[in-house]
C-alpha cells in the first residue's frame, strides 16, 4: 500500500525531533502548520496536541521503514483526534505550460514548487539544461 502524500508541515510535525519541556501544536487555520510550546499551553479550536507518542525519532530505520512508521502514528494520531485526511493531504499544485508555450520546462516546475521546496531543489546542470531548452 502506498503512502498517502500528506501537508509537508504536518508530515514534519510527526518527524522532527521534540524538545523536552515542550508540547507540540498543529494549527490548522489560517494555514497548517506546527509550533513547539513550552509547557502545556492550552489549546483554542483550531489546534490538536501531538503527544510525544506519536513523533518517529528513531534513527536506526532505512527512509523506508522510517517513512512507513511515520505513516502509521499519523493515521493513528487521525483517527485518535478526528482528524479527516482532507485538512492534512498534501495540495496538488496546477503547472501546466501556457498557451503561448514560452514557459520552458523548468520554469514550469519551479512555479510548481512553494518557498520551502525551493530552498531544498537540487537538480545536476545537465537535467536543468535540458529541461530550460525544452519548451
Amino acid at each position: 500500500m502506498e503512502t498517502p502524500r500528506y501537508n509537508s508541515a504536518f508530515w514534519a510535525a510527526f518527524s522532527q525531533p521534540l524538545s523536552d519541556g515542550y508540547t507540540r501544536l498543529i494549527e490548522f487555520e489560517p494555514e497548517l502548520h506546527y509550533e513547539d510550546i513550552k509547557g502545556e499551553p492550552s489549546l483554542t479550536s483550531t489546534q490538536k496536541k501531538v503527544s510525544p507518542d506519536f513523533i518517529v525519532t528513531q534513527t536506526d530505520l532505512t527512509p523506508a521503514q522510517r517513512s512507513t512508521l511515520i505513516a502509521s502514528k499519523i493515521k493513528n494520531w487521525l483517527v485518535e483526534n478526528k482528524v479527516g485526511f482532507d485538512l492534512v493531504k498534501a495540495q496538488i499544485m496546477d503547472a501546466k505550460v501556457s498557451g503561448s508555450r514560452k514557459e520552458s520546462l523548468l520554469e514550469v516546475l519551479i512555479a510548481a514548487l512553494d518557498e520551502s521546496e525551493l530552498k531544498r531543489i537540487q537538480i545536476p546542470l545537465d537535467v536543468v539544461a535540458k529541461l530550460h531548452s525544452k519548451r
